[in-house]
């Protein structure tokens, strides 16, 4: 039985500030191990292109203005 310690299946991570920089990084880092993400931000149309990004799953995002 193996331990795959990077594997974020089956959490669910919110990430503030994701639509650019550490934040956007964190998201498609984050998606890419397993975890359906949900994105926060001020500026909606930089999220709608990092949500683009994000491999399938059951993601979201809201922009916060």
């Amino acid at each position: 039985m193996g331990l795959d310690v990077f594997s974020l299946k089956g959490k669910h991570i919110v990430i503030v500030g994701a639509s650019s920089g550490l934040g956007r990084a964190t998201a498609v880092a984050c998606a890419e191990c397993g975890a359906n993400v949900s994105i926060c931000a001020r500026r909606e149309k930089k999220l709608k292109e990092v949500s683009k990004l994000l491999p399938s799953g059951n993601h979201g995002y809201a922009s916060l203005m």
